[in-house]
């Protein structure tokens, strides 16, 4: 994906924090950053080997917890209760 995908798909994340958490995720080797000398510039990412290997688990947690958001409330409200 190129970085502007990202910014659309996620709207609420400033460019700073997106180009720290990518850098992050590089830095980890979960993401692998190419960048291409053309004008303008264009940089694309794509998921390492091990960045592909975590994507499944870390995906299931994802569906799970949007699956079970009202679970998920009433613990939380529980807790603070």
């Amino acid at each position: 994906m190129r970085f502007g995908d990202f910014q659309r798909r996620i709207p609420d994340i400033s460019r700073k924090m997106l180009t720290q958490v990518l850098r992050e995720l590089e830095a980890a080797g979960l993401v692998e950053r190419t960048a291409y000398p053309v004008s303008p510039p264009r940089t694309e990412y794509r998921l390492t080997d091990t960045g592909r290997r975590l994507h499944e688990p870390t995906a299931m947690l994802c569906r799970w917890a949007h699956e079970n958001m009202a679970l998920l409330e009433e613990i939380e409200a529980a807790r603070n209760a």
